[in-house]
């Protein structure tokens, strides 16, 4: 019986040329959102309470990753302008804006190794900080996955089990709004845990973890989307439209 609540991935032309068109332009749009008076006193709390890991990272993946979903489903995305909550250690994360409901895949092969999936909660207060649903992604490179705000019992729906082995494109996830989160959309880091990696390999666990910049597959995002973003003002100053607003993280 198909479910209402999962949304197939459009097919999109998966050329260079058409994905460059239809991404850049939403970079461009999109990536230097003006931040406003709202957002900034939204980023201010994140650092006061120190929410976010504190050692930065200017490194690279090692490899390369498709993004959650198809580009055609996106309506807006970015990484540090997007989102009050990416500083410090998660200054690299990168939101997709889709709507809820839209299958998730796997932006590599790798072994799920975390799921939180019983959050039902979201809002801009910090309090949320911690209730965001997502899914982890240990990938064979050491590196990790990480994506939040995903669906109420997602990983019950699609039978997904801590331990299963996944492949690039395997459907991981349903999108959803949980969390430190105030519209749909899904927010992806890739990671490297900066403690003991046997005892804590949890985004849920604390300061011990930096997001690395994604190198994404050309398939999908075909340039640097840090370079990009280095060529916006960082601090615009007026309000932020409603189709991309602030985002949290995992903590």
């Amino acid at each position: 019986m198909e479910d209402k609540n999962v949304l197939e991935m459009t097919e999109v032309k998966e050329t260079a040329q058409t994905d460059a068109q239809q991404v850049s332009g939403l970079v461009t749009k999109d990536s230097a959102l003006p931040v406003g008076e709202k957002f900034m006193a939204q980023k201010a709390n994140v650092l006061k309470e120190n929410l976010v890991p504190t050692h930065v990272s200017y490194e690279y993946t090692k490899g390369t990753y498709r993004t959650p979903v198809q580009m055609g489903v996106v309506t807006a995305f970015g990484s540090r302008f997007i989102s009050p909550a990416h500083q410090r250690g998660i200054r690299n994360s990168v939101d997709f804006y889709v709507p809820e409901g839209i299958q998730i895949r796997s932006p590599a092969d790798g072994i799920i190794n975390e799921i939180v999936e019983n959050s039902k909660s979201s809002g801009m207060s910090t309090k949320y900080w911690l209730k965001g649903n997502g899914v982890g992604i240990k990938c064979p490179n050491g590196e990790h996955v990480w994506m939040e705000h995903l669906q109420h019992g997602f990983a019950t729906k699609l039978g997904l089990k801590i331990g299963q082995e996944v492949k690039a494109c395997d459907i991981v996830g349903i999108s959803g709004n949980t969390g430190f989160t105030e519209n749909p959309h899904i927010h992806m880091e890739v990671l490297r845990f900066t403690g003991d990696p046997s005892s804590n390999e949890s985004v849920e666990n604390g300061n011990n973890y930096v997001t690395l910049k994604i190198r994404f597959d050309e398939r999908d995002i075909p340039f640097d989307l840090y370079l990009e973003e280095r060529k916006k003002p960082e601090e615009p100053a007026s309000a932020a439209p409603a189709t991309a607003t602030p985002e949290r993280p995992a903590a």
